[in-house]
C-alpha cells in the first residue's frame, strides 16, 4: 500500500507483525521472534540492535551495540533489505552511512529517524555496523510496518512572521484516529514535549509551558518549532504502539524587529500647553502622537529626542511607534493634559559651586502650596524625594552632584503637573594643584632670569613667589624682582651673590588649601667677562714716564676698578715687549683677567750747536766750540771735537 503524504505531515504507524534478523561471526542459535517466525541469531563478538523491532515513518529507532574496541569508529548504515528501495536516493539522505566512537567498553549507541517518504513504509530495512579498526560486523533487521491505523500530525500557526514581543499560538492538526489531540474515544492518549530550534539542527525544550498539545511562541529572533508526541495509550481501532515518540516536521517563526521602546514625557504644564516629548526615536520608524484614539500628528525618527508641536487641547496623549516592517510598539507612559489647574509657578533657587570638604549648596523654591508635590530634578531626572509645599518657600537641602537642577510641582488631587521657573547650576570646585613645576635657571651675570609656575583647579588663582634665605619669605615687586603675584617671576641682571637662591610659588584658587610649588627651582648665576681694552704707545724719549691707557668696563658700559698696569711704565728709550696687565674684579660679578702689551720709547736727538773759528794764526792750538744740550737742555757729554 502506497500512502501519500503532505507537507509539515507525520505519519504514525505501528506495526502489527515485526520480526528482527542478527548476524555475527561466531556461534549461533535459534530464536522464535514475536509472530512465530525463527531468526538465526549468531553470538559474536561485536552485536548491534534497535529498541523496538517495528516503527512507525516519522519514528526515532534508538540503537546500541557492543563488542568493538574502546574508542574505535564505528560506522552504521541502514538500507532496504529488498534494494528496491530509495537507498541511493533517499531525499533525505536517510541510508547514507554515519560514523560512532565506541567507548571505553566498546559500546555504541546512536539513532535513526524513520523517513516519512512512502518507499519506507511497508519496508524491511537492514542495519549494519562494522568496526574501522577492528574489522568485527554486526547486523540487525527491522521493520517500518504498514497497518490499517495510522494518526499524522502537523503544526498549525506557522509557518508565520511576527513582531518582536509578541506571539503566536501553535497547535497540532490531528488525522485519523482522533479530532482531538490528548484523548478522545476512539483514538489515543499521549504527552507532548515542544521543542525549538535556531537552526532547524539544535534542538532544545520550548521556554514556558510546551508539554501542552498547544503552545504559544515568543521568539526573539526566528525559530523553528516541533512536538515530539509520545504515546501513553491507545485503543485497538488504532494500532498505535505505546511509548513511540513521533517527531513532527518544524515550522519557522520568522520574527521582525519591533520598535524600541521610550518614554513619553512633556516640557511646559498640562494645564495650559505643552509640549509632549519623547526619549529617543529610530530612524526608519514614524511615530504617531494620538489623542484617545486618534492620530494628531506623525513624525519620523531621528535617532535622537522627539518634540511635537506645543498643544493646548485637552485629552490624554500617547505615542504609537510603527518601523519600515509594519511592526508596532506603544512608547511607554502617557500625557494628561487639561487635568484641572495648574500648580502656581514659583522660581528655583540656590545653585552655585562648592569645595571638596564642603557639604554641597542648597537648592530650593521661592514659594510652594500646600497640596502640591515638588519633585526636584536633576539633568530631567528625578533625584531624591518629593517635598511637600507648605505655603511658604521649601528647600531640597544640600546638593552635591553636578549639574542643571529644576522643579516639577503636582498637585496630589488630580494631578496636574507644572514645571517651576528657571533652573540652577551645581558644580564642585576643584583644589589647586600644580600641573608645571618652576625649573631652574642658569644664566651669565648681565641677563634676565624667570621662574614660571602652572595651576589646575578651580580659579581665579593668585600667585605669591617665595624665595629661601634660611626661611621661605614673600617676595615683592622690589629691586632685581618684578612679577611676584604673578605665574612669572623675573629677576633683572640678579648678581652672581644671589646664585644659588631657591624659589617656589603660592598657588591659591577658589577652593582651600593652597598649592605650593616644590622649592627646587634654583638659580645659577655665572660672573661675566669684562671689556678690558689696554693701549699700547709708542713715543720719542721725552725724560717723561709713560704707562699703557686702558678701559674696563662692565655689562652696563660702567668702568669698573682692579686693573694693574704699572708694569707697563717706563721713562727711558727703549723696547718694552710684553709688558704685563691684571684685572682683579671689586664686585664679585666680573671674572679676573690678564694680559700683556708691547710698547716703545725712541731715542730723542741732542741739540747740538758746534761754533766753528777763523782766527790768525798765533802758535796756539784752537779747536771749536760747542754746546750738546739734551730734551730737558741739560748739557750732554760725548762730545768729540778733537
Amino acid at each position: 500500500m502506497k500512502v501519500k503524504y503532505p507537507n509539515f505531515l507525520i505519519l504514525f504507524v505501528l506495526s502489527m507483525a515485526s520480526f528482527a534478523f542478527s548476524k555475527g561471526s561466531l556461534d549461533s542459535k535459534t530464536m522464535l521472534n514475536g509472530m512465530g517466525a525463527v531468526d538465526t541469531m549468531i553470538s559474536v563478538e561485536a552485536t548491534v540492535s534497535t529498541d523496538l523491532l517495528d516503527y512507525p515513518p516519522g519514528a526515532t529507532v534508538i540503537i546500541s551495540g557492543s563488542g568493538y574496541q574502546a574508542g574505535e569508529t564505528v560506522t552504521l548504515q541502514v538500507l532496504h533489505v529488498d534494494e528496491n528501495g530509495d537507498n541511493l536516493s533517499s531525499p533525505t539522505g536517510a541510508h547514507a552511512p554515519w560514523d560512532v566512537v565506541a567507548d571505553a567498553n566498546g559500546n555504541i549507541s546512536s539513532s535513526w529517524l524513520v523517513p516519512l517518504d512512502e518507499d519506507e513504509l511497508g519496508a524491511t530495512l537492514l542495519l549494519t555496523a562494522d568496526g574501522q579498526t577492528s574489522g568485527l560486523h554486526a547486523e540487525w533487521t527491522f521493520t517500518d510496518g504498514q497497518h490499517d491505523g495510522f494518526v499524522s500530525a502537523v503544526v498549525s500557526g506557522a509557518p508565520v512572521t511576527i513582531c518582536s514581543g509578541t506571539s503566536v499560538p501553535l497547535s497540532l492538526t490531528v488525522t485519523k484516529c482522533t479530532t482531538t489531540p490528548g484523548g478522545g474515544n476512539d483514538g489515543y492518549t499521549a504527552n507532548y514535549q515542544w521543542e525549538q530550534s535556531s537552526n532547524n539542527t539544535t534542538w532544545g525544550n520550548a521556554t514556558g509551558t510546551s508539554t501542552n498539545s498547544t503552545y504559544s511562541a515568543s521568539p526573539l529572533s526566528n525559530s523553528y518549532y516541533r512536538c515530539k508526541i509520545t504515546i501513553s495509550s491507545n485503543t485497538t481501532n488504532c494500532g498505535l504502539a505505546v511509548g513511540v515518540t513521533y517527531t513532527t516536521t518544524s515550522a519557522l517563526i520568522t520574527v521582525k524587529t519591533s520598535p524600541t521602546i521610550f518614554n513619553v514625557s512633556y516640557t511646559g504644564s498640562v494645564c495650559a500647553t505643552a509640549t509632549i516629548t519623547l526619549s529617543g526615536s529610530e530612524i526608519g520608524v514614524s511615530y504617531d502622537l494620538k489623542k484617545g484614539n486618534t492620530i494628531v500628528e506623525t513624525a519620523a525618527g531621528t535617532g535622537s529626542d522627539l518634540n511635537f508641536t506645543p498643544t493646548s487641547d485637552n485629552g490624554t496623549y500617547t505615542v504609537v511607534a510603527t518601523s519600515a516592517g509594519g511592526c508596532i510598539s506603544t512608547m511607554s507612559g502617557s500625557v494628561v493634559i487639561g487635568n484641572g489647574t495648574a500648580p502656581l509657578l514659583f522660581t528655583v533657587t540656590g545653585g552655585g559651586s562648592y569645595c571638596p570638604g564642603d557639604g554641597g549648596v542648597s537648592v530650593g523654591l521661592s514659594g510652594s502650596e500646600t497640596g502640591v508635590n515638588y519633585q526636584l530634578q536633576l539633568n530631567n531626572v528625578n533625584t531624591g524625594s518629593p517635598v511637600a509645599g507648605t505655603g511658604a518657600a521649601i528647600s531640597f537641602s544640600l546638593q552635591t552632584a553636578a549639574g542643571t537642577y529644576t522643579v516639577i510641582g503636582t498637585k496630589t488631587s488630580g494631578g496636574c503637573m507644572s514645571t517651576m521657573t528657571g533652573s540652577v547650576d551645581v558644580s564642585l570646585n576643584m583644589l589647586p594643584s600644580i600641573s608645571s613645576q618652576p625649573g631652574n635657571q642658569s644664566i651669565t651675570y648681565g641677563a634676565n632670569a624667570s621662574f614660571t609656575v602652572a595651576a589646575t583647579g578651580t580659579g581665579p588663582f593668585t600667585y605669591q613667589w617665595q624665595e629661601y634665605t634660611g626661611s621661605w619669605n614673600n617676595i615683592s615687586n622690589a629691586g632685581v624682582y618684578s612679577g611676584a603675584t604673578t605665574v612669572t617671576l623675573t629677576l633683572t641682571k640678579p648678581t652672581v651673590a644671589m646664585s644659588g637662591n631657591t624659589y617656589r610659588c603660592v598657588v591659591n584658587g577658589f577652593c582651600s588649601p593652597a598649592a605650593t610649588s616644590d622649592g627646587n627651582a634654583t638659580l645659577v648665576v655665572n660672573k661675566a667677562d669684562a671689556v678690558i681694552v689696554v693701549t699700547p704707545y709708542s713715543v720719542t724719549y721725552n725724560a717723561a714716564a709713560h704707562t699703557s691707557t686702558y678701559t674696563a668696563k662692565g655689562v652696563e658700559d660702567e668702568d669698573l676698578a682692579g686693573m694693574d698696569v704699572s708694569a707697563t711704565t717706563h721713562t727711558n728709550a727703549g723696547d718694552y715687549t710684553g709688558d704685563a696687565w691684571t684685572f682683579t674684579d671689586e664686585t664679585g660679578n666680573y671674572n679676573d683677567d690678564a694680559g700683556t702689551v708691547d710698547n716703545a720709547i725712541g731715542k730723542a736727538d741732542a741739540v747740538i750747536v758746534v761754533t766753528p773759528y777763523s782766527v790768525t794764526y798765533n802758535a796756539a792750538a784752537h779747536t771749536s766750540t760747542y754746546t750738546a744740550k739734551g730734551v730737558e737742555d741739560e748739557d750732554l757729554a760725548g762730545m768729540d771735537v778733537s
